[in-house]
């Protein structure tokens, strides 16, 4: 699973229609950004929510395979359940998998059995433990973010810390997804502990680049004209 991490609708719209890119995923400091604004307010961020998902759901993205789409609303658990629920009827008859992204918190934990009850995937997500990991699972949660990049900067051991999550997630038998990653090598090297990625907008139309490729390509091209 390929998702592109961005909450600029004119970015998702060029990347959603690439061959194996699967949906995007967004969280509050990309909403923010795409707004124009360091923080927004409860209500101006669900309004946000709410324009990126009306983009999305129109009319001008291919119908022919299910896309993923994961949300992190704001608040309470209560708001948090009411914009998962107002998303959910803003997706119906398209073809996307609402995801809601959750904290590792308790009182976020306690929100996935209801979630689940809707008819909306879980992921909880800026998970670092592989007890945070397997807490989030026996929850119930469908799957776990853990950002890397972040990861790498404050764990000299993150190898290890990285394939003790990959483990809890492989005996669970459930999605792990990685996250935070700022150049090509990083996503490269990501494959080793999972399939499952987030990809920053500006990397996704590269991700085929390889400098062999290209000269394959131009070879092919020289021997056909």
């Amino acid at each position: 699973m390929l998702l592109v991490d961005s909450a600029d609708t004119n970015a998702l719209e060029s990347t959603l229609t690439l061959a194996g890119i699967d949906g995007f995923t967004t969280n509050p400091t990309l909403i923010a950004r795409s707004a124009g604004a360091d923080h927004l307010s409860v209500t101006a961020y669900e309004q946000q929510l709410k324009r990126i998902l009306d983009v999305l759901s129109a009319d001008n993205l291919p119908k022919n395979r299910r896309r993923e789409v994961m949300l992190q609303p704001v608040g309470d658990g209560s708001d948090i359940l009411r914009v998962a629920q107002d998303s959910a009827t803003r997706l119906d008859g398209h073809a996307w998998r609402l995801w809601i992204k959750l904290l590792p918190e308790w009182t976020s934990l306690e929100l996935i059995e209801p979630l689940k009850n809707l008819g909306i995937a879980t992921l909880v997500t800026a998970v670092y433990t592989p007890l945070q990991a397997e807490l989030a699972y026996a929850a119930g949660a469908d799957s776990i973010a853990v950002y890397v990049g972040r990861l790498q900067q404050a764990e000299p051991n993150w190898q290890k810390r990285l394939e003790a999550i990959a483990y809890v997630s492989q005996r669970a038998r459930q999605r792990l997804l990685l996250a935070s990653f700022r150049d090509l090598p990083m996503i490269e090297s990501a494959l080793a502990y999972s399939a499952d990625l987030t990809i920053p907008a500006h990397l996704v139309p590269r991700l085929l680049e390889s400098p062999l490729s290209t000269a394959a390509i131009a070879d092919y091209a020289a021997r056909t004209q």
